[in-house]
């Protein structure tokens, strides 16, 4: 039976986020208070898909940022010397 009811909340969710009128729509924060999303359980799954992937994905490494760009300076160079590498908005114009 509990399974049923917790069907039912979901499609209720869904449903109320349907809605064609902005007006008559959830929002965001109406969403979040909805009772399928205030099970401890779902409350851990939707803090997870929020905000867990910000949390643990690692800074980006200099590094691996210039290998991708096909740069090849020192790491340690200061910010003057790879905007002296990089085209100025006139230049990129000019080749258009």
């Amino acid at each position: 039976m509990a399974h049923k009811y917790i069907v039912f909340l979901a499609f209720d969710l869904v449903k109320n986020l349907l809605v064609v009128d902005p007006e008559q729509r959830l929002t965001t924060k109406q969403a979040l208070e909805h009772p399928w999303l205030q099970d401890d359980s779902m409350k851990h799954t939707v803090e997870r898909l929020m905000y867990g992937v910000d949390h643990t994905m690692p800074p980006p490494i200099k590094k691996n940022i210039i290998r991708k760009r096909g740069h090849e300076w020192d790491q340690d160079a200061s910010t003057s010397s790879c905007s002296e590498i990089l085209p100025t908005s006139a230049e990129k114009r000019a080749k258009r």
